[in-house]
């Protein structure tokens, strides 16, 4: 949800986010459940949850931000803050209980954590958290798995309500099953028979679907669909892509016998797609609707049960939970966007919550059944993973390859200048310094910038729309303001190294 900050006071975001425009032009992302308190333009209060801060420089007045642990204080730069409350295990006489932990990560820029002396600088690339030993420095990837761990324990958490209500569904569905064969005793000789199928007939197209939306066209796109075809072909390609990814890795182009199969099993994907095409809501210019939950639960279930491997019904009532979270957050999220609202930062909503569902499937998911979702090692790998939203990526991505910063801030600057940016405009200048910075991942060799994660492209989206909604706050004539605000793809800025 997005809107203009409020007087001072406490805010929350519902379970769509929220974002922030501050009356100094600096934007606050406040993530799902996040509470803060605005004290004045330039200051706040994080109580709980994460959030990321694009500040607007002003060497005057520093922006500073309170959290339980120390303040952050910045004059401007782009960072993410977190406020978390952690299980700490009981020790001696120390009982266990929960304490907060508050971590900082730096994109652009660097700021002053803590207080006084004990205070850390924490610079671009750096991450630092406060506990109750402290600030200190950590490695990103450190901040990343204690991140981590605190989701599992969430996922645990709901994992554990979504079993009570699945044991509860399955209680009333053996009551409803035990009435269902009462009736039938009582109405058994005057029921007619069905006529027996012929032989050789097919089987009934399959009806049970998930559809979560209440939308008609929705749930007739979904109904009619025969989910069997796209699901022998994904049996067919998920092997043939993990050969092709070797093919690739080695610097080898794949033979023409595997590009030929994989083609005709793709065309039957594709072809299932088009059947859904625009009855799914998205903000994806392509493959939007198939990475969509509906689809993708659909697609998993056929695809399991004709491998072998169907789902049960405590992982059905689970998907179906999961898949109506995301309809009420994607509902919860529509509803903050004005008209101002840049594509880029609909889009990277949008994927966010669909990565949400998919981790929440793999959480669900034996061993057995995950592992025919394909290698782990190409989960979430450009083109390679046919169950993860990276593939809308592979629709509206632009991969911008340079050997050093310099190569890939001309490229950038290329983008804008084909939206009718100019470049020499005040302010300019910053914003594609900070869209570099926060965008672009470590090194790739020259010859594999084609594979991306669905992380690298959540993080150049993150960044690209952080810097058109900057942009579109300069003083630019409306039509390249709406050209930022409509722009429905995204670049890939990706750092290269010999290999």
């Amino acid at each position: 949800r997005e809107r203009a900050a409020l007087p001072a006071g406490r805010v929350e975001a519902g379970p769509g986010g929220l974002t922030l425009r501050l009356r100094d032009g600096s934007l606050v992302h406040a993530a799902p459940g996040t509470a803060l308190t605005l004290t004045n333009t330039r200051a706040l209060r994080l109580h709980r949850g994460r959030a990321r801060f694009s500040v607007v420089s002003d060497p005057a007045r520093p922006f500073r931000v309170e959290t339980p642990r120390a303040p952050v204080r910045v004059r401007g730069t782009v960072f993410d803050l977190q406020v978390e409350e952690v299980f700490v295990a009981g020790t001696g006489i120390k009982a266990a209980g929960l304490a907060v932990v508050v971590g900082v990560s730096v994109f652009t820029g660097a700021v002053l954590f803590g207080e006084g002396g004990d205070a850390v600088e924490v610079r671009a690339g750096q991450a630092a958290l406060a506990d109750g030993k402290g600030v200190r420095r950590v490695s990103p990837d450190a901040q990343a798995l204690e991140r981590a761990q605190l989701a599992q324990r969430e996922a645990e958490a709901e994992g554990a309500a979504l079993r009570a209500r699945t044991a509860e569904l399955e209680r009333e569905a053996a009551d409803l099953r035990a009435r269902v064969a009462q009736l039938e005793a009582q109405l058994g000789a005057e029921t007619p028979t069905a006529p027996a199928p012929e032989a050789g007939a097919p089987p009934p197209t399959r009806r049970r679907v998930f559809t979560f939306g209440d939308s008609s066209a929705e749930r007739g796109a979904l109904e009619t669909l025969d989910w069997q075809t796209p699901a022998e072909a994904v049996q067919t390609m998920v092997p043939l892509l993990t050969r092709v990814h070797a093919a690739l890795v080695a610097g080898e182009t794949p033979d023409q016998e595997l590009q030929v199969a994989i083609y005709k099993a793709n065309s039957k994907l594709v072809e299932a797609y088009l059947e859904v095409r625009g009855k799914l809501p998205t903000h994806a210019q392509g493959n939007g609707e198939y990475a969509h939950p509906a689809f993708m639960a659909n697609l998993v279930d056929a695809y399991l049960e004709s491998a072998g491997q169907p789902l049960d019904e405590g992982q059905r009532a689970q998907i179906e939970a999961l898949g109506r979270a995301y309809d009420a957050a994607w509902a919860q999220a529509q509803l903050g966007y004005g008209e101002q609202t840049v594509t880029s930062r609909k889009l990277y909503d949008e994927l966010v919550l669909k990565a949400e569902f998919r981790a929440g499937l793999d959480r669900l998911l034996s061993g057995a059944q995950l592992a025919l979702l394909g290698d782990e090692a190409l989960r979430h790998v450009s083109g390679m993973d046919l169950f993860s939203p990276v593939l809308v990526f592979s629709a509206s991505a632009k991969v911008l390859p340079g050997a050093d910063e310099a190569k890939l801030l001309e490229q950038l600057q290329g983008t804008l200048s084909s939206l009718g940016v100019e470049l020499a405009l005040p302010g300019v200048d910053r914003v594609l310094a900070d869209w570099l910075a926060a965008a672009a991942g470590p090194p790739v060799a020259e010859g594999q910038t084609w594979s991306y994660t669905l992380a690298d492209g959540l993080r150049a989206l993150d960044a690209q729309a952080a810097a058109f909604e900057q942009l579109t706050q300069l003083a630019l004539p409306d039509e390249q303001r709406a050209a930022l605000r409509d722009a429905s793809w995204v670049v890939l800025p990706r750092l290269t190294s010999p290999e």
